[in-house]
């Protein structure tokens, strides 16, 4: 943008022709952002790709970066059954695989597109047509690989056909639906996942959602979750039989709900709602060593209109508690294990064959790329998902 012939030619572009006032100075590294919508530069530069629906703030080291998924979908697929890619839209798509994680620097808006882990021949047909493109995870950055959101379009369309088909294979159908976990007793709404943090020995800190799966009873089945870094990931996780049923959780943890452990929030009297501006959120499920962990948190309407944390209720089995806030109801229960770690029920079967398999995929990609160390560790948990620890 430095030169007065490139403003002539912004400017006309833009039909502004404030832009030939615009004083450069000396500068040379002056450009004109004339897209500075993340999810507007992606699509400009990937117009044979979807884009997400959300760009999601990242920051590594002293940068700020907008991530937004980017995905391969189509609604022309043939012989496909057609399905939306949220629970609440209209979309209508046959075919929708992961294509990557596009990440846009927030000052100087320059574009990576980071390849999907996985691709199928059409993905890679188009990473070979612009071999320039696409990075793979391994050559980032550790700092931005390791903060990578998860592909949530692509996590709940996978989340919603699995709930509805089960598995490859399955003889018959599971006749299960994933539960909306926003407001679950309003309904579906747009965003349908618990967001979490999952870690392990040896792994940084990922960020993760999981979707609750309920029968047409009502029961909930197990949670699916997809995770993020430079591989995602999704999982099922099933819960014990017979799972909770899903309208039971709503009453229990409902802010007035009688005889739940630790009394009301915020010292009100259990047994009738406090005022009527007490608001309760979505009820969420998220996966832990002991169980699913089933919370719910409560608000209040400020005077100027925001909402207000007033406590916390949390399920894990059959036992109710609340406290001010989830951190509060885990110091809580140390206390009165008297610092004493819980027993968890050990893994079944097919949990640890299901741990094994992780572990042995991470173990294959660390091998084609001759990361030994990586290999070791992975090695090393696959034994102990087959061994004995709970």
């Amino acid at each position: 943008f430095r030169t007065w012939i490139a403003r002539l030619a912004a400017a006309l572009a833009a039909r502004d022709l404030r832009l030939l006032r615009v004083d450069v100075g000396d500068r040379g590294d002056v450009r004109l952002v004339r897209r500075r919508d993340p999810r507007v530069r992606v699509q400009a530069l990937l117009p044979f790709f979807s884009v997400g629906r959300d760009a999601t703030p990242l920051v590594a080291n002293d940068s700020l970066w907008w991530a937004v998924t980017v995905l391969a979908a189509s609604g022309d697929y043939p012989l496909a059954a057609h399905v939306g890619a949220d629970a609440s839209d209209g979309d209508d798509l046959s075919s929708m695989r992961h294509a990557g994680t596009a990440v846009v620097n927030a000052a100087t808006g320059a574009v990576r597109l980071i390849a999907a882990p996985e691709p199928d021949a059409d993905i890679r047909a188009w990473y070979a047509r612009f071999p320039r493109l696409a990075t793979r995870a391994e050559a980032l950055d550790s700092s931005i690989a390791a903060v990578l959101p998860v592909p949530y379009d692509a996590a709940t369309a996978q989340a919603r056909v699995y709930a509805e088909y089960g598995p490859r294979g399955a003889r018959t159908l599971p006749a299960r639906r994933v539960q909306a976990a926003e407001f679950a007793d309003s309904g579906p709404t747009n965003h349908a996942a618990s967001a979490f943090v999952v870690a392990g020995a040896g792994r940084a800190a990922t960020a993760a959602v999981s979707f609750p799966v309920v029968t047409v009873t009502d029961r909930v089945a197990g949670v699916i979750v997809a995770t993020g870094g430079a591989v995602p990931r999704t999982t099922w996780i099933a819960a014990p039989e017979p799972g909770p049923r899903w309208a039971d959780l709503l009453d229990s943890t409902a802010v007035d709900a009688p005889g739940a452990v630790g009394g009301a929030p915020t010292g009100e009297p259990t047994g009738g709602r406090a005022t009527q501006s007490t608001l309760d959120g979505g009820l969420h499920a998220v996966p832990t060593a002991a169980g699913l962990l089933f919370t719910r948190a409560h608000y209040a309407a400020a005077p100027d209109g925001r909402p207000t944390l007033v406590g916390v209720t949390a399920v894990l089995g059959d036992r109710v508690v609340r406290g001010p806030t989830l951190r509060a109801l885990f110091d809580s229960a140390t206390a009165e294990g008297d610092g004493a770690p819980r027993p968890t029920r050990p893994l079944t079967g097919e949990q640890r064959v299901a741990a094994a398999r992780g572990f042995y995929d991470d173990a294959r990609r660390a091998l084609q790329r001759g990361d030994w160390s990586a290999f070791g560790r992975a090695l090393d948990a696959i034994g102990r998902a087959l061994a004995a620890p709970p």
